[in-house]
């Protein structure tokens, strides 16, 4: 699923002569010839786990604009940081209307249930009426123990289900419509064809019931193979953005954010730890060359 136009930088499609387009075809292995500004540049990449293609389109960038010294860092994190595009945050609905659903999809492990509990508390404390909601028996438990959600019930009435399906949705909102439903999913493996058809199946009939976006979640610490398996297996569930996670657990964030850019997702929320009143910032430019370049948020 394309959402948008494949940025320079970030574009894998190279020339004839093997190149990406518009960059020089640098050695990354070898930075010798480099000005100091471009081989802190290059360091910096590979450090934190860019690919070599990416290293030679980012370090050519920069050497075409004439970047040197410490404006080189500039001039990547410029080009870096633009490379993404950035879901809005969700928004009060206006006017009588049936509940926004978000539906959490993943891999087990990949922090699906805390970050929703994350994007709960910071709903409510934005103002909105919000319900959660599980697929799964076992990460509803799981999201009452990451966010002691029983304490919050009582004091705020806000329902926590578990869904026996779709037909079940009404559930959710007992008698006060609430403007959204958080919806936590099992965690799948990605060669569980079976389990992944199923969710899908599922998530199509609650999104024919209430609005919907799925967010697909990402742990930073996977290997790239294991990231690419990720993105093409939940592609079936018609992702219209992702969560990046464990980015407190990894120095090399740069894998997940190069394949994120590949399948051509937005990012919703960038997650650097466990702390549910915490650790969940929005994407800005900043914060996607921070990743590459320092290897971590600011």
């Amino acid at each position: 699923m394309e959402t948008r136009a494949r940025s320079p930088i970030l574009d894998a499609r190279a020339a004839p002569g093997g190149a990406p387009e518009g960059r020089l075809p640098l050695d990354v292995a070898s930075a010798e010839s480099l000005e100091s500004g471009a081989r802190d540049v290059r360091d910096r990449l590979l450090e934190h786990g860019a690919s070599d293609d990416l290293v030679r389109r980012v370090v050519g960038s920069v050497l075409e604009r004439g970047a040197r010294g410490t404006f080189a860092i500039d001039a990547a994190a410029r080009a870096l940081g633009a490379s993404f595009p950035i879901l809005p945050s969700p928004k009060r609905p206006r006017g009588p209307a049936k509940p926004h659903a978000f539906a959490f999809v993943g891999p087990t492990g990949a922090g699906k249930t805390t970050s929703l509990a994350k994007l709960g508390r910071r709903l409510r404390e934005a103002g909105l009426r919000v319900a959660f909601a599980s697929l799964d028996g076992v990460t509803a438990a799981a999201f009452q123990r990451a966010c002691k959600v029983e304490s919050d019930i009582d004091r705020t009435e806000v329902p926590l289900v578990v869904l026996r399906g779709a037909s079940d949705l009404r559930k959710a909102w007992r008698g006060r419509t609430p403007d959204v439903v958080l919806l936590d999913t099992p965690g799948i493996s990605p060669r569980d064809e079976g389990e992944l058809d199923g969710l899908a199946r599922e998530l199509d009939r609650v999104g024919s019931a209430t609005p919907m976006d799925v967010y697909l979640v990402l742990p930073a610490t996977q290997s790239r193979s294991s990231l690419v398996l990720c993105t093409r297996a939940f592609a079936r569930t018609a992702p219209t953005g992702c969560v990046v996670t464990k980015l407190d657990e990894t120095d090399r964030p740069a894998g997940v954010l190069e394949e994120i850019a590949r399948a051509g997702l937005p990012v919703a929320f960038l997650c650097d730890g466990q702390d549910v009143r915490g650790h969940m910032a929005r994407p800005s430019p900043d914060r996607f060359a921070d990743l590459f370049l320092r290897g971590r948020l600011a």
